[in-house]
């Protein structure tokens, strides 16, 4: 199921690498620059760990605020609880966000938002993207995907 939705968000337009796309929006010409990226071995390692790393997190904060919760510290499990969740919900908005500024939000995005999945369903695409790079031997088109994990990662540390 997570491998036919990586396929199906990686579906591009047939341009070539470096080609200038150019877009008509209100009188605005946009011109974009189509990166091609072949992936290593290396970028598979970094990517797992960054995933590792994302559940460590949440994990080690779940850990925390329950653990406050047990011992009857109620308002320091709550504060802990709102720095896991708050900062998750605006990962999710800002994750939102850059599905509309590309024109490619779907129904599904906004459900695995809602349910808190949808840096989940980012790394899934990108864990895709990056064997199935690897086992073709091929070139992957636009990295701007690549962007957004790393932004996430920046994003959640400067809210905590």
């Amino acid at each position: 199921m997570a491998g036919k939705m990586a396929a199906a968000e990686l579906k591009h337009d047939n341009v070539s690498c470096y080609e200038t796309v150019k877009k008509n929006a209100s009188a605005i010409t946009l011109h974009r620059e189509i990166e091609c990226y072949q992936f290593r071995l290396l970028d598979l390692f970094y990517y797992l760990t960054s995933v590792s790393f994302f559940f460590i997190d949440i994990a080690t904060d779940s850990i925390v605020f329950m653990k406050y919760f047990l011992q009857g510290q109620f308002v320091w499990g709550c504060f802990a609880l709102s720095f896991t969740i708050l900062p998750a919900g605006i990962i999710q908005i800002f994750s939102l966000r850059w599905y509309y500024s590309d024109g490619s939000i779907k129904n599904i995005h906004w459900l695995l938002h809602f349910l808190f999945l949808g840096v989940l369903h980012r790394y899934l695409i990108l864990l895709y993207s990056t064997i199935h790079s690897l086992r073709s031997k091929r070139f992957m088109k636009d990295k701007n995907w690549y962007y957004v994990i790393h932004h996430y990662g920046q994003v959640r540390e400067n809210i905590k």
